[in-house]
């Protein structure tokens, strides 16, 4: 009998010596450098992550343990016995960290062993290099296109007095959604944007902002941030450019980090060329906003578009506002081929959105069969999306 107790006590033990833990995560795209994965952001397969056991910060193949991320960019760690850990993505040469901001993650499993989770990377595009060092002219903003491309707009061979080359870059900063240039982002520029969606055609001026190699609702992401935020983002740049407010607040963006950057890299000349393209007193004042989204097929029923659900073009979707305590109709559009509606010119106030259900469907999305919105001047509600499940 004392025989087997010992046993038994010896198994305890061993059992609990042997308990492991585990270390997950997603590597995503983040394409608007918040450090949290959008809907719209899309995962990263194929990354490799890695316990960086000396703590050097490369990957050392024949001694350190690493994993390729899974189709939806997920990464697991498992059987891990109780130490601590460094954890580390292999990140490619255009891409930099932005979550953690260290770049690393630092984790501890005790004798009981744990499950340690979302511990994510956010990996987000590094900044071009450019060729040119004098820039001028009307700069309005925070993006930059190849010389060949701005041949097309800018005419040929030289950029505010300064020659250059095709193949050279051209430092003139606008919108991540300015596909034509002109300082704003507006619905010329949506409409750029379809038709390089539509036809399957890359490059800034058919609303590649990312230059991914293809028009996809990463640059619909973008287009949409860079509408809502214009005002007010180059309001801020221009305060700190001509010296009024240079403190860190309302800074944190990666459109007027670039500007800062940029201002120390080529000192008042920089910003006199900006302030001289920028000047907001010579933009009309805007008292309108706007509402636009899709409506799309569910077939699963889950409210979110799949790759095999398609949009639903010819839909009527009706914009009301409340009259004398009733909602009367104000407009209404029907979706277009890539089953997107916009209402334009929308007076600041109260509405609600809501579809006519094609026949033989029913509203999966939104539950309630329509939206209650709050349009602002110069804003976009946007991602009003309706998905349409057959019954």
């Amino acid at each position: 009998m004392g025989s087997t107790s010992a046993l038994e006590a010896l198994e305890s033990r061993r059992l609990l010596s042997s308990a492991t833990g585990s270390i997950s995560g997603l590597v995503f795209d983040d394409v608007n450098h918040d450090g949290v994965r959008d809907r719209k952001e899309r995962a990263l397969p194929g990354v490799r992550v890695f316990l960086d056991a000396n703590n050097d910060g490369t990957f050392q193949k024949k001694t350190e343990r690493s994993l390729l991320t899974d189709a939806d960019g997920r990464y697991r760690f498992e059987d891990l016995a109780p130490g601590k850990y460094t954890v580390r993505q292999v990140v490619a040469s255009d891409k930099t960290i932005a979550k953690p901001t260290s770049g690393v993650y630092r984790v501890s499993i005790g004798a009981a062993g744990r499950a340690v989770a979302k511990r994510d990377f956010a990996n987000v595009e590094k900044s071009k290099p450019t060729t040119t060092t004098t820039p001028g002219g009307a700069n309005s903003g925070f993006e930059y296109i190849g010389g060949s491309e701005y041949n097309s707009v800018g005419g040929l061979g030289s950029f505010s007095g300064t020659s250059y080359g095709a193949g050279d870059t051209l430092v003139k900063y606008t919108w991540n959604g300015d596909a034509n240039f002109d300082g704003h982002v507006t619905f010329d520029d949506y409409v750029k944007i379809d038709t390089g969606f539509n036809s399957n055609i890359t490059g800034w001026f058919n609303g590649d902002f990312n230059y991914s190699g293809s028009v996809n609702f990463d640059d619909y992401a973008l287009i949409d941030i860079a509408f809502n935020q214009q005002n007010g983002t180059l309001g801020r740049a221009i305060s700190y450019i001509s010296g009024e407010d240079r403190s860190s607040s309302g800074t944190s963006s990666a459109g007027l980090q670039s500007v800062i950057q940029h201002l120390d890299q080529f000192g008042s000349a920089y910003g006199a060329a900006f302030l001289s393209g920028s000047n907001p007193g010579d933009r009309p004042a805007v008292t309108s906003g706007s509402v636009a989204g899709l409506v799309f097929k569910d077939f699963d029923g889950d409210g979110s578009r799949d790759a095999n659900e398609l949009a639903m073009s010819g839909q009527r979707v009706f914009l009301e506002r409340k009259v004398n305590g009733s909602w009367k109709r104000v407009a209404y559009e029907r979706t277009d081929a890539n089953g997107r509606y916009t209402f334009t010119n929308v007076t600041p106030g109260k509405y609600r959105v809501r579809e006519a259900a094609a026949r033989g469907t029913t509203t999966s999305k939104p539950t309630s069969g329509l939206y209650l919105i709050t349009v602002k001047a110069g804003k976009l509600v946007s991602s009003r999306n309706f998905a349409n499940e057959p019954v």
